[in-house]
């Protein structure tokens, strides 16, 4: 009882600006998450909140995002991979380890740490926030550091809403197939991508569309290395590195990922059903997004925010150039 009254607080305040981030979404050309995480951020630093409510932006920010990633794996097609041809996956694959390769490349010069390297590349690479919050999850990296690369992830995903698709016009033939494979490789989050894909026609929203899916897919792959590397590092003895003690270490998120991957695909289950839990997933990842963003003060981010803002710019430029030379 005592802890829920602790937890109590919090939840009002989180839901309250949860409301608000959808209720300006209508009026306001912004990702949601963006919108939710920049409440949380205007009113953690405007306000000085209690201990109290403190307890419930963490607990909420701990379970949401866990439970947030799990139900995403109810919104993968598996069927959809049949249609895959070897440019596809050759873009899709090249365009990850790229990604991976200019992020560390430029920490190098600008003295970043591999933590923030790591979830500027899955953010960037995989599935935006969605991402950063999973590995952030694995690693244990700083939670300020990742929620100020979802804020620049984010902004940036909604620039790339509209510079997208004017760069394929441009620099990339009249084919639908390719401004659709360019889309859906270079922009971070599904929402960026099923904006910018169906603002050119529906051929390339639905080309963008099954690029970014088939990106999604290679979460789970990316949290598994991540999970046995970590563990490793750890100096964690190999005569306990078995496959039930790697089963145990694996956050149990990604096991649920796994389960709504395989239900939703073997079994056909009711469209209310499937749209049910998308909707679920989207609001607990708002939830998410503005606990976030209470825990983020200015103090903190001042001596890093500019370092970690050039960097995801550049890598940013780096992989809208390498799919353009690819695809052209």
């Amino acid at each position: 009882m005592r802890t829920i009254k602790k937890f109590i607080p919090g939840f009002v305040v989180v839901v309250l600006l949860t409301l608000l981030a959808f209720f300006f979404r209508k009026y306001l050309e912004f990702n949601v998450n963006l919108l939710a995480i920049s409440l949380g951020f205007v009113a953690g630093n405007l306000y000085s909140f209690k201990a109290g409510s403190k307890f419930g932006f963490k607990w909420l920010e701990y379970h949401g995002l866990a439970i947030a990633v799990a139900l995403l794996g109810a919104q993968l097609n598996l069927s959809l991979l049949l249609n895959m041809d070897l440019q596809l996956i050759g873009l899709i694959i090249s365009g990850l380890l790229f990604t991976f390769l200019i992020t560390f490349l430029t920490v190098k010069v600008l003295r970043v740490g591999n933590g923030e390297a790591i979830l500027v590349a899955c953010g960037q690479g995989i599935c935006g926030s969605a991402a950063v919050m999973a590995v952030q999850r694995v690693t244990q990296a700083p939670a300020n550091k990742a929620a100020l690369i979802v804020v620049v992830v984010n902004f940036l995903g909604f620039l790339g809403v509209f510079l997208a698709p004017l760069l394929a016009s441009i620099c990339l033939d009249t084919d639908t197939n390719s401004s659709g494979l360019f889309i859906g490789n270079t922009l971070q989050s599904m929402g960026h991508v099923v904006a910018a894909g169906f603002s050119v026609d529906d051929m390339v929203g639905e080309t963008a569309v099954l690029v970014k899916m088939s990106r999604i897919l290679m979460l789970v792959p990316l949290l598994l290395v991540l999970v046995l590397f970590y563990q490793r590092k750890k100096n964690t003895p190999k005569k306990n590195l078995d496959s039930w003690y790697l089963f145990s270490t694996v956050p149990w998120f990604i096991w649920g990922f796994l389960t709504l991957l395989l239900v939703t695909n073997v079994w056909i289950l009711p469209q209310p059903i499937l749209d049910g839990l998308k909707s679920l997933c989207d609001v607990i990842f708002v939830v998410a997004m503005v606990a976030i963003g209470l825990g983020v003060r200015l103090a903190d981010l001042r001596a890093d925010g500019k370092v970690l803002l050039l960097l995801t710019c550049l890598v940013f430029s780096a992989q809208l150039a390498f799919s353009l030379a690819y695809l052209s």
